[in-house]
């Protein structure tokens, strides 16, 4: 029921390669099957091994090693993503990182400074803190430029400690870090462009009407991030595309 929305709103407008890293569930795997999404089957370790937010770089770069023709390439989370319109379009020409908090900086927000400080140190944080809040859970560009932010990303959680450089939030702090310390080129896009990340837009601004999310600006983004945060706009979205 999280993995549906997900997959059935994404075949409706997209029919290229789709691949998720899964649990081994039958039901899973089984709806993989019906819409052509190939099943990454995940086995846990034993050992110690990273939190799925930062382990999924690892897969993605081990993932696109098999699909060196590919074009463009969208990086995201699954439970609370669904999609309006083709992602690729227009198609990207560079790396885009995208802003979830339009109204305020990295130092505003608590959540992104705690893991900022505790992947780079308070001095590094602070250097970046009157920079935009981008959102690591989508993240779009040519395919070359998304292995070298995959690559970045692990580069730099694997310089602290394992306990912080594999932890959940460690994700969020290594892509402002990257982007905002120039270790990779990207452009930062506005929030209700391609995508609308809607986790701190007040619910009052958003609207369900004819079958989509649509902004605060009354437009309707490709990709729709963070619409669980709004039950108004969870129910009528799960109805829609949910199991």
């Amino acid at each position: 029921d999280l993995i549906a929305p997900f997959v059935r709103s994404l075949r409706s407008v997209h029919a290229g390669p789709v691949a998720l890293v899964v649990d081994d569930r039958p039901d899973v795997v089984a709806l993989l099957s019906e819409y052509g999404v190939e099943a990454l089957l995940h086995h846990k370790a034993e050992a110690w091994e990273p939190h799925p937010a930062m382990a999924r770089f690892g897969a993605a770069v081990q993932l696109l090693a098999r699909w060196p023709n590919v074009g463009c390439v969208l990086l995201c989370d699954v439970r609370d993503v669904v999609f309006q319109a083709p992602p690729f379009s227009p198609a990207p020409h560079k790396l885009e990182t995208f802003i979830e908090y339009e109204d305020g900086a990295l130092g505003d927000h608590s959540f992104n400074m705690k893991y900022l400080r505790a992947l780079a140190g308070d001095a590094m944080a602070a250097s970046i803190a009157d920079r935009p809040c981008l959102c690591v859970g989508t993240v779009l560009g040519p395919r070359a430029e998304v292995l070298r932010f995959c690559r970045t990303v692990m580069m730099l959680a694997a310089i602290p400690r394992s306990e912080i450089g594999g932890a959940f939030g460690t994700d969020q702090a290594a892509c402002n870090l990257a982007v905002h310390r120039g270790l990779i080129e990207a452009e930062i896009v506005p929030n209700y462009g391609r995508v609308a990340t809607l986790g701190m837009t007040p619910g009052a601004s958003l609207t369900f009407r004819d079958g989509k999310v649509v902004n605060p600006d009354g437009s309707a983004s490709a990709i729709v991030h963070q619409h669980d945060r709004h039950p108004h706009l969870a129910d009528p979205v799960h109805d829609l595309w949910g199991a």
